[in-house]
């Protein structure tokens, strides 16, 4: 990523909400890191909040050295462990595809959203099942994706089409 120019800013945790590990005879796997890099010194970096674990913070100010913190209504700032569940169960009949390590469209929705604006170029190098492609046709983006397996490319497509006709009929 260096040698290509890409300045890193930061590694965000995926934290597998629902604990599934996919391993035997070893350690559960719990996570895995996503690097984050950017093209040049500027980017786009847009806040997202998240709610707070307990309602009771919104009905305190809290003072602290004298100065006085009043909760913002929709939560704290997002930080570098993300909880989503994997597309493991019954919950996720309707999302998976068959791909062995298909992103949850709800995590590519939140990297889309954090780093792009609407009508901005989002870059997919490696787009698998197509999350990140969805997500961006989703949330207004334009992208170029990359896959070299054509039948990622075909599920990738298909998704994107049934999105087409998602939109169609809720105008």
């Amino acid at each position: 990523m260096y040698e290509i120019g890409l300045t890193y800013r930061r590694q965000i945790i995926w934290n597998y909400e629902n604990g599934f590990s996919g391993y035997k005879n070893t350690l559960a796997a719990h996570y895995e890191p996503m690097l984050w890099f950017s093209k040049g010194e500027s980017y786009t970096f847009n806040e997202i909040r998240e709610p707070y674990k307990s309602t009771e913070r919104l009905k305190h100010k809290i003072t602290k050295n004298g100065k006085v913190w009043t909760p913002h209504p929709d939560g704290r700032i997002a930080g570098d462990v993300w909880k989503f569940p994997t597309l493991a169960g019954r919950r996720f009949k309707d999302e998976k595809v068959d791909h062995p390590t298909q992103k949850p469209l709800s995590i590519s929705e939140r990297i889309i959203k954090h780093f792009s604006n609407e009508s901005e170029l989002v870059l997919i190098p490696f787009s698998g099942s197509g999350s990140e492609c969805v997500a961006s046709k989703k949330l207004k983006r334009n992208f170029i994706s990359f896959e070299l397996n054509e039948d990622y490319i075909k599920i990738a497509n298909q998704r994107l089409e049934a999105l087409d006709t998602e939109i169609e009929v809720t105008i």
